[in-house]
């Protein structure tokens, strides 16, 4: 056990919103790794959003809530067995109260009546605790839940049961009394929510003399239930806000009171109720869950909706006075020291299921999602694009049997061609293109992506004509290009505002105005019907994209897509089609120099708004409103950097950033703050980013070109798309995310009311990551600066 324990590493994680609202479960996790350091587990607490996870041997999850789906992914991937501690009930009665309304509530009822019923119903429990390698409830009662409602085999369950910290059972009542002024009262810590049932618990107390006494903070979202509480409570009703489980106010406060009151409607148990029984205090408790496997006669159980029998248990427990039975109960039953060693013998069994018959990572199926959704999300656009692509397939199946009229009349056989293809849908030819189209009219980040094969396909074809079919707002990064020999500009097109529904008629009108090139390769780096239509509209003898997203039948050349692989590695399989081997990733890495005049115009209007020569770039905007982070942590985060740093700020974006950065400002100016959004054009705003110290923003264009031109950037990724598949590519690139469940959903805007994956990354995470970028003195990878040079708007055509 020693030997094992010495070279074992831990990763804990807790709930996504335990800095928010810590509660038991982030007690029973903090004093859980603190007894497994003492065994001499070299155990941490990793909180989401901070990073990636450290390499650990075994990942320990505390709390079941969806959020830790990708987390167990992500360990999966890395080979480290999880682990997790349930902390979790289930009971008709709390799916009733679950629902809101009648119809609301029976619904719920009918849901848990299902699950009974259906232990193998889909669900993300279910996925979850199928998920990982060991459960570890906190008692018999809820291992048997487990395996009741969701299907779990009784071998991979183990019972821990909590502890409590020894330190109570030997606290003095007198701090507690000399700074509140109340003794003898009935306690009721915890978080305040309706799960707690405070409500219950101050109606029971109404008439008695006794004081009671209710210790917590409420949890955001639950403000509501907090007014209410306070309106009903009488004259003897005191709310004191939360005390930290290390202050030696809460051991006072237990040893203090009268006794100790939970009205839940569950607990498994809770663990301020072991820490109280260590100094005899009398217990009421809830019940439901699982607090008589603990404390058996020790202790009076109450309904939580039956206020009478509340208040006799509480009258009770008060007349009966402590225990010194009770406190000897839990001292010889439940110890940290007992529950991390039970803990450590899991993380044994957990190791060897892991290497037993685990499924591969990439066996698990975390989303019933087709790869075809990830072009098209919508239901009725996959179905009508495979239907389109079944139908096109058949049909060309047909014309080239029956004859090649159809052929673009440049395009004749040839020794070229692949002899196993009619000539419409040859792959492959001996020699080199003159003219490549490349189509990219989607965001500037995309744009950005794409630099770097630009500049690979120039050393592999140097003498050929490169062009770019791009949008309004791509425009000026491919004319900055030498390698781009002409650039298209399409101002109507499916990613434009007022491109909803011309842009079918786009497609066909500059299909016919670049047909007259006469390309010899096109290129569709995103991969969707309409660009597939255009490149075969226009004639271009090979044709290479992505089948994905419709239209492969048009294609010559389509590589199998690789759902959430990194955008560089995709642009590498394309090359790989046309014979054209990156040998190391950093080739296709974007590499950007804005203009040497344009970077010294960027600098005098800085100096003439004497902004700080180390200043933090801000891209407050976002692509959509699901990558958008909210205004009150912009704000939080800002003032901190300026306030508690003394670091300038320089808010960049586009015009239609303007908005965000108004919200946020306000009225007034802020010192230090320098608002140049809308401002700047595509170089410019490069060059600005350039003489940045740190970038900041959301997964956007301008967070790419400055990742681009080599600056450190933080980039906040939300839960819209797999964050390694689209964070810039680069050594000095930190990526925040917080893991939610429904992570990728490709949706522009988050049909959950928390957003979860943007509201719970917290400024003070952004902070200290820009703090450490501010910190880093070493060197980012050397470049090849060979791509990127001076804005041509010769070159430009509209």
């Amino acid at each position: 056990m020693n030997r094992f324990a010495n070279r074992l590493r831990v990763v804990a994680v807790p709930r996504s919103d335990a800095q928010r609202a810590p509660g038991g479960g982030e007690i029973q996790m903090t004093s859980t790794v603190a007894a497994l350091r003492d065994l001499g587990v070299d155990a941490t607490v990793w909180h989401p959003g901070e990073g990636e996870l450290a390499r650990a041997d075994c990942v320990h999850l505390f709390g079941s809530r969806p959020e830790h789906l990708p987390v167990v992914e992500a360990a999966r991937r890395r080979g480290a067995p999880v682990v997790l501690s349930t902390i979790a009930w289930f009971d008709w009665a709390d799916y009733w109260r679950g629902g809101s309304g009648l119809v609301g509530r029976a619904a719920a009822a009918a849901r848990f009546a299902a699950r009974a019923a259906c232990p193998r119903l889909p669900s993300w429990r279910r996925r979850l605790y199928h998920s990982v390698d060991l459960l570890l409830p906190n008692s018999a009662a809820e291992a048997e839940q487990l395996s009741r409602y969701f299907g779990v085999p009784a071998e991979r369950i183990r019972v821990v049961p909590n502890g409590a910290d020894p330190r109570f059972g030997r606290c003095d009542p007198g701090a507690f009394v000399e700074r509140f002024g109340v003794e003898g009262f009935v306690l009721c810590p915890g978080r305040i929510e309706p799960r707690k049932n405070q409500l219950g618990l101050i109606r029971a107390m109404r008439g008695i003399d006794t004081p009671l006494v209710i210790l917590g903070r409420v949890v955001p979202g639950h403000e509501d239930y907090f007014e209410i509480c306070r309106r009903e409570a009488a004259g003897n009703v005191r709310f004191l806000d939360r005390l930290d489980h290390d202050d030696p106010l809460l051991g006072s406060a237990y040893a203090a009171c009268g006794c100790l009151a939970l009205a839940s409607w569950f607990e498994t148990p809770g663990l301020v109720a072991l820490e109280a029984a260590l100094s005899g205090t009398p217990l009421v408790l809830p019940d439901g869950g699982c607090a008589a496997e603990y404390f058996g006669s020790h202790a009076r159980y109450v309904r939580p909706g039956d206020v009478a029998g509340i208040r006799r248990a509480v009258l009770g427990a008060l007349a009966a006075g402590r225990s010194r039975a009770l406190a000897e109960h839990v001292r010889e039953r439940f110890s940290w020291d007992a529950a991390a060693k039970a803990t450590l013998d899991g993380y044994a069994a957990a190791r060897g299921h892991a290497e037993g018959d685990r499924r591969p990572a990439d066996e698990v199926r975390w989303r019933q999602r087709p790869l075809g959704r990830y072009r098209y999300v919508r239901l009725r656009w996959r179905v009508l694009f495979n239907v389109v692509d079944f139908v096109g397939a058949k049909v060309f199946e047909v014309i080239g049997a029956a004859g090649r009229w159809m052929r673009p009349k440049h395009v004749h056989a040839s020794a070229d061609m692949t002899p196993n293809m009619a000539p419409e849908m040859a792959a492959g030819f001996k020699t080199d293109p003159r003219s490549i189209l490349i189509i990219q009219l989607d965001h500037l980040g995309d744009a950005v992506l794409s630099t770097g094969m630009i500049g690979v396909l120039r050393g592999r074809y140097p003498r050929a004509s490169i062009e770019v079919l791009a949008g309004r707002w791509n425009r000026d990064l491919f004319a900055a290009i030498d390698a781009v020999d002409r650039v298209h500009v399409s101002r109507l097109n499916r990613f434009s505002r007022g491109g909803r529904f011309g842009w079918p008629l786009a497609v066909l009108w500059w299909a016919w105005r670049l047909r007259r090139r006469r390309f010899d390769l096109g290129i569709d780096v995103r991969g969707e019907f309409p660009l597939a239509l255009l490149l075969w509209l226009c004639g271009a003898r090979r044709r290479l994209g992505w089948a994905a997203g419709g239209g492969g039948f048009l294609l010559t050349d389509s590589p199998a897509f690789v759902l959430h692989r990194a955008e560089t590695e995709s642009r590498s399989a394309l090359l790989a089609e046309l014979g054209i081997s990156v040998e190391r990733p950093e080739e296709l890495w974007p590499v950007f120099h804005a203009p040497e005049p344009i970077r010294r115009k960027i600098r005098r209007r800085l100096a003439r708004r004497r902004v700080a020569r180390c200043f933090v770039a801000v891209h407050v905007g976002a692509g959509t409103p699901a990558k958008q982070w909210p205004v009150e942590h912009w704000r939080t985060f800002i003032g901190r950097l300026v306030v508690e740093h003394g670091i300038d700020v320089v808010l960049v974006g586009g015009r239609a950033d303007r908005d965000m950065a108004q919200a946020i400002l306000g009225e007034k100016p802020w010192p230090g703050v320098h608002d140049w959004t809308g401002r700047t054009r595509v170089v410019e705003l490069a060059a600005l980013v350039a003489e940045s110290a740190v970038a900041v923003g959301a997964d956007s264009g301008p967070i790419h070109l400055a990742a681009a031109v080599g600056r450190p950037v933080v980039v906040l990724a939300s839960g819209t798309n797999h964050h390694r598949q689209w964070q810039p590519p680069g050594p000095r690139v930190r990526v925040l995310h917080y893991p939610v469940a429904c992570s990728p959903c490709h949706r522009r805007q988050c049909p959950r009311a928390d957003h979860a994956c943007m509201n719970r990354l917290l400024p003070e995470v952004v902070v200290a990551a820009v703090v450490k970028g501010l910190d880093e003195t070493s060197p980012g990878v050397a470049v090849k600066p060979a791509r990127c040079f001076s804005t041509d708007k010769s070159k430009i055509e509209s």
